[in-house]
């Protein structure tokens, strides 16, 4: 009979090609193949920027923690959050909130990382200490003991965030329903909000406006 050819295994990427296609991936079907043919060789980079992308092209419209590669890509995360920076600890959490209906499946990532992070927040630039909040919050994610850290970070180095940083920590904060004494007990925030009043778009507004009625209500315990 015809000899049977044996199946070829794709050869894996170079990790910047792997990083460009996954960046560029369209769809969450084109993330899980290659999760699938490279899931080997993935490093933090990749791990952040597939939930990144993720979250990019699912959002609410998928539940992605139903798909073929979610587990896979979970467990590959878990495995790179030991060897991952600032930037990729806040990418990770970030992607997974954007991707509404992962987070409840991925406690253990945000454990691992709200652990990993309060010990590093000084390693965070300002922008990734925004979405670690951002992302703690939007996925209903309980870490008293980070938000204390960020509180505790966030004024001496309140000048390094711009205009939809400092509304994305506000609203962080009133969504997680976590007062900080040392953020907002003075009147170091108002005054920044105030200097930056000029160029907060509508949705900065937004968030600063739910920020300031949920802190009137818990003012009295500060």
């Amino acid at each position: 009979g015809e000899p049977v050819a044996e199946a070829v295994e794709p050869k894996p990427m170079d990790a910047p090609l792997l990083t460009a296609r996954i960046k560029n991936a369209k769809r969450f079907a084109d993330v899980f193949e290659l999760v699938d043919n490279n899931g080997a060789t993935f490093n933090p980079i990749h791990c952040s920027a597939a939930w990144c992308c993720l979250g990019r092209v699912c959002g609410e419209r998928e539940e992605v923690h139903r798909l073929a590669g979610f587990q896979r890509l979970l467990e590959i995360t878990q495995e790179c959050l030991a060897r991952s920076g600032a930037r990729e600890l806040s990418n990770i959490v970030y992607g997974i909130a954007k991707s509404t209906h992962a987070a409840g499946q991925a406690r253990e990532v945000f454990d691992e990382v709200a652990y990993k992070a309060r010990r590093r927040l000084r390693e965070f630039k300002s922008q990734e200490i925004a979405n670690l909040a951002w992302a703690f919050a939007k996925a209903g994610h309980k870490a008293p003991e980070l938000f204390d850290a960020l509180g505790a970070e966030i004024p001496h180095r309140l000048r390094e965030f711009p205009p939809q940083e400092v509304a994305n920590v506000a609203w962080a904060f009133a969504t997680a329903d976590i007062p900080s004494e040392e953020l907002f007990g003075s009147v170091r925030f108002v005054e920044a909000c105030e200097e930056m009043s000029v160029v907060f778009g509508a949705a900065h507004l937004g968030q600063l406006h739910q920020w300031q009625v949920w802190a009137d209500k818990v003012s009295r315990s500060w």
